[in-house]
């Protein structure tokens, strides 16, 4: 395999567990694509049905109360803007 066909199937980002900066992995494709996991060999797992049918009944139900509480914690939690520089730095 050359350099120029690698996929990576994930990559390191800082997240947040518990209000505290974590390295995490992203999944960069498959059935995880866009997702944070703990660890890189999550990416590979299945989803399980049973809890995405019922992340899925709940976010229906409450879709304004979701938008408007991320948002202020993305603008207010110290965490989150910490993690939102270190993702930057991380990119460039």
């Amino acid at each position: 395999m050359r350099a120029s066909e690698f996929i990576p199937e994930h990559e390191m980002v800082w997240s947040r567990t518990s209000n505290k900066p974590k390295l995490k992995w992203r999944c960069t494709h498959g059935i995880r694509k866009g997702r944070i996991v703990p660890n890189a060999s999550d990416c590979g797992k299945s989803i399980d049905t049973k809890r995405r049918e019922q992340m899925r009944r709940t976010r229906a139900k409450t879709p304004a109360f979701q938008k408007v509480r991320a948002k202020k914690t993305k603008k207010t939690s110290v965490a989150s803007r910490l993690l939102t520089r270190l993702n930057k730095q991380r990119k460039t």
